[in-house]
């Protein structure tokens, strides 16, 4: 993304920043509460913030001993333009990447292992993966696994950790 391209995803980027709690604060007005983990993921992965190639949320619980898959998203499946709630909900229902998410039921990580990181990222075929953790309630620790479309996105690392932080927001169905 170079010249007034990468301007245009900067101005996306931070106009999710800005809007994205807004949003969240609206889908809990609505019927949408169970999915706002899906809306927020696809807010952040579509080609109008981070334009990520692949994205999973999972929700690491120490205390129970599992980590599990909540949202999958792969941009090769969204060819649709969805402009609303309910489209980007049945986008989901119909993903194979997402069941296959939330099909991934592995033990709990530590801070110094990653190896059931590693093994998620391989079953979700993202051999070129980043991740990032947020702190969430009760103790659990959520877990953003990420496949950029280019490494010229690089440059978008730090804020993908910023507002992945959004999910600790998000009831996790």
């Amino acid at each position: 993304m170079e010249g007034s391209s990468q301007l245009t995803q900067r101005q996306y980027v931070l106009n999710a920043a800005a809007t994205m709690p807004y949003k969240i604060l609206e889908w809990y007005q609505h019927d949408y509460v169970d999915n706002i983990a899906k809306l927020v993921v696809y807010q952040l992965c579509s080609k109008h913030c981070f334009a990520l190639k692949k994205a999973a949320f999972f929700v690491n619980n120490p205390d129970f001993k599992w980590c599990r898959g909540i949202v999958g998203y792969a941009s090769d499946e969204d060819s649709a333009i969805l402009s609303n709630e309910s489209t980007i909900i049945d986008f989901f229902d119909t993903s194979s990447f997402h069941a296959k998410t939330c099909a991934i039921v592995e033990s709990a990580y530590t801070k110094n292992d990653t190896t059931i990181i590693k093994k998620c990222a391989d079953i979700l075929q993202m051999p070129t993966y980043h991740v990032c953790s947020i702190p969430l309630k009760y103790g659990n620790d959520g877990l953003f696994i990420y496949e950029l479309l280019s490494s010229s996105d690089e440059v978008y690392i730090d804020m993908v950790q910023h507002l992945v932080a959004l999910l600790g927001f998000c009831p996790l169905a």
